[in-house]
């Protein structure tokens, strides 16, 4: 068996390092282009009257939300709705970053309590969901995703982790 040389060892040990050094590099860069690209949809207007809800959704994240979908409970039990947009009818919707959209959801039913279910997905084709609460035009709850929201909060702030000394 041939023994290593200092200089074969340290040379050695160099490239170990390399390799661990871009494959973090790798890890970093793939999660920070996923984190790019995520959508974050919230209500920035909900009025509710006897048979007709408006809803103003915005856009916060940082991608598109894709195929928005919409299913109403009132009472518990889900209720059939037309939306509308622009007084034009809407079977589907895609929410650009920073964009707002106006809808007016019309129903048979009286919607004093109401819960507001979206779901929608990413470029990456990532689910997300978002479930509003309203009673009497206020929005009393709001949950989704949480691992998501504190990403995102995270994110927003724009504050970093403090690094830890290595010794």
């Amino acid at each position: 068996m041939k023994s290593l040389t200092l200089l074969e060892a340290a040379s050695a040990l160099s490239a170990m390092g390399s390799v661990a050094i871009a494959i973090t590099t790798l890890y970093q860069i793939r999660r920070s282009s996923r984190e790019s690209v995520l959508p974050l949809v919230y209500p920035e207007f909900v009025s509710v009257d006897e048979k007709t809800i408006q809803v103003k959704l915005r856009n916060y994240g940082r991608g598109p939300a894709i195929d928005v979908q919409m299913t109403l409970f009132v009472g518990g039990r889900p209720v059939y709705f037309t939306a509308y947009k622009n007084k034009q009818r809407v079977t589907f919707l895609n929410i650009a970053t920073n964009e707002s959209e106006a809808l007016t959801l019309c129903t048979d039913e009286p919607a004093a309590d109401l819960l507001l279910r979206l779901r929608y997905k990413s470029v990456l084709r990532e689910k997300f969901h978002r479930r509003i609460t309203v009673r009497n035009s206020e929005v009393l709850g709001l949950d989704g995703n949480p691992s998501l929201l504190v990403r995102i909060q995270r994110l927003g702030r724009g504050t970093r982790r403090k690094r830890r000394a290595w010794w």
